[in-house]
């Protein structure tokens, strides 16, 4: 792959994502299940390779939208539990990715230390902490649910903390992005869950894949244009 930004083709395959995500949402809003099962994968896909256009460089960010990818194909079968822990934990590796984006963005620029790394992992360890009561009750108490949904929400919410750091630091004009993405996450996995382990509602998966294919599309535009300045 050319190390060189393909400006062009990044903006081709970002309108693809979009278009794809209007006939994904049509799908999911009237319901049509067989379309929109083979819709859905295609917006992440079209997301991932805009994304290695526009920053090939910064190969964690496309990672992360690849792994979202993968764990769209997962969670076709999420009634199935092998396959929703296999999904969630593709969505927390995606996080992972792009946490450490925003690490390394922030080390070029010799923002970190000892200081600091010392205050997100007490952060980290506190926010697991108060996490499990919570997860315990939302998932009716099931140990194997609770342990993956404490880390994933951790790392989740870490995705918004992290890039509200990076606002601190004067990175506001882009990653208040990412911040406004990892909000519309949350959201999106709040309503996934909800529909699993407490109550199922109509037009679940329209809401569900709006608010995330919002927060994939903040999130990534508001890394690639962090990692760019």
């Amino acid at each position: 792959m050319s190390t060189a930004p393909n400006w062009i083709a990044a903006y081709v395959f970002f309108g693809l994502f979009i278009l794809s995500s209007i006939v994904n949402l049509f799908f999911a809003f009237n319901e049509m299940e067989k379309a929109r099962h083979i819709s859905k994968p295609f917006c992440l896909f079209f997301l991932t390779i805009a994304v290695a256009c526009a920053v090939p460089t910064w190969y964690l960010i496309y990672i992360g939208t690849f792994l979202g990818f993968l764990g769209d194909i997962l969670l076709l079968w999420k009634k199935q539990k092998f396959m929703l822990v296999l999904g969630a934990l593709s969505f927390l590796l995606g996080d992972l990715c792009y946490i450490a984006t925003m690490m390394m963005k922030f080390g070029q620029a010799g923002l970190l230390n000892w200081t600091v790394g010392g205050y997100i992992l007490i952060y980290f360890a506190v926010l697991l902490l108060i996490s499990v009561p919570f997860m315990y009750v939302f998932t009716k108490h099931s140990p194997l649910f609770t342990a993956v949904g404490v880390i994933y929400a951790t790392v989740l919410i870490t995705v918004g903390a992290t890039a509200l750091l990076g606002d601190y630091w004067g990175y506001a004009q882009y990653l208040v992005l990412v911040s406004a993405g990892d909000v519309f996450f949350c959201a999106s996995d709040l309503t996934l869950g909800a529909t699993i382990f407490k109550k199922d509602i109509k037009r679940r998966d329209f809401w569900i894949m709006l608010t995330y294919l919002i927060a994939e599309g903040l999130i990534s535009v508001g890394l690639v244009l962090t990692v760019i300045r």
